[in-house]
């Protein structure tokens, strides 16, 4: 695994370079062997929780196929049983046989273990708090283990079916597989719901900032307050690394607004989620603000200090977005906000890459 490492530093992947760096607060060794040791461990426990997860979310109108789907996958498991029993050798050579069977179920044991280790070693990515994420566009740390996951739980279920095979229980071994594996891909589709909801809701939270800042300039701040909207506050996840220069990838803002080079010294617009905390940090004197880590979610491209009338002030509520005009009170003072004083019911730009699938025509 350290050779992996070493490897991947000597070819020059950044990653690697800063995630070995020994830091003031913590050994980041520890944080990359932590990860490689947690991924394996959270990508077998996905294949025990997304079924149980599943049947605590069945909707009625699920019931129907699913039944039907149980009913179809135990089907083949009992049939493929009997075919095996009906092929079984002679008393003298089941021993045999059975050494032969062990041996590749063994084999494929192996094989799985090493790649499910290996898709962490080689993949990577420099974020460990990802690898305990199994939802969302996070969750892709494990995609590269999926497979050796899937081998081991594959050798499992064999492994299962087969210890009963002669046995007066294989009847409901068979019953407890299919619904393991109806449930399984009754988890999947639940997590495809929840992928085209998120999505819709995506579509709506980034028009519904189109249409209440349409004055939105060179210098201007968006801040969400999602405090009464925690759930909301999830289905923008997606983007987190990219969220506050989000906007500029919906719009083309003109070229000398943007500084590709120091994001930071962009002026393009920006939004930022606030924090739960954001008003103990936030004001500061003679009408300005402050946005740093305290205050917003986004960690990147933070303004630090701002002019209160630059900023616009959203708040999240039953999914949909307002924003408020009024002076922000922030204890016993008051900072004026950016009013809109334009005539326009859209920003006044161009569309770009994401417009399209970020926002309702």
């Amino acid at each position: 695994m350290l050779v992996v490492l070493l490897i991947r530093t000597l070819v020059g992947e950044s990653r690697i370079g800063r995630l070995i760096q020994i830091s003031d607060d913590r050994n980041s060794v520890l944080q990359v062997l932590l990860s490689i040791t947690a991924g394996p461990v959270v990508s077998i426990a996905a294949f025990i929780m997304k079924p149980i997860q599943a049947f605590m979310a069945l909707e009625v109108k699920w019931i129907v196929p699913l039944s039907l789907l149980l009913l179809a996958i135990a089907y083949g498991l009992y049939f493929s049983g009997l075919n095996h029993q009906t092929k079984r050798p002679p008393t003298e050579e089941a021993s045999e046989h059975f050494q032969r069977q062990f041996s590749s179920l063994w084999r494929l044991l192996i094989a799985g273990f090493v790649a499910l280790v290996l898709a962490y070693v080689l993949t990577l990515t420099g974020d460990e708090d990802n690898i305990y994420l199994v939802n969302g566009r996070a969750s892709l740390v494990h995609l590269a283990a999926a497979f050796g996951a899937a081998i081991l739980c594959g050798c499992a279920c064999c492994a299962i079916q087969f210890g009963v095979s002669h046995s007066r229980r294989r009847s409901i071994a068979t019953v407890g597989l299919a619904l393991f594996f109806t449930l399984l891909i009754a988890s999947g589709f639940r997590v495809q719901q929840d992928f085209v909801a998120i999505a819709q809701y995506q579509r709506t939270f980034w028009t519904d900032i189109a249409q209440l800042c349409p004055d939105m300039t060179q210098g201007s701040i968006i801040l969400i307050d999602f405090n009464q909207d925690p759930a909301g506050l999830e289905k923008v996840q997606s983007f987190n690394s990219r969220f506050p220069r989000l906007l500029s990838l919906i719009y083309k803002f003109p070229l000398r607004w943007i500084n590709d080079e120091d994001p930071n010294q962009s002026i393009q617009p920006k939004a930022y989620r606030l924090d739960d905390d954001w008003q103990e940090y936030i004001a500061l004197e003679d009408d300005f603000l402050q946005i740093n880590r305290e205050v917003a979610l986004d960690q990147r491209e933070l303004p630090g200090e701002v002019r209160s009338d630059r900023v616009m002030f959203l708040r999240s509520h039953e999914g949909r977005l307002s924003r408020q005009f009024e002076p922000l009170v922030v204890g016993d003072r008051t900072f004026p906000l950016k009013q809109n004083q334009t005539q326009l019911k859209e920003p006044p730009f161009r569309p770009n890459l994401l417009f399209d699938l970020l926002m309702f025509p």
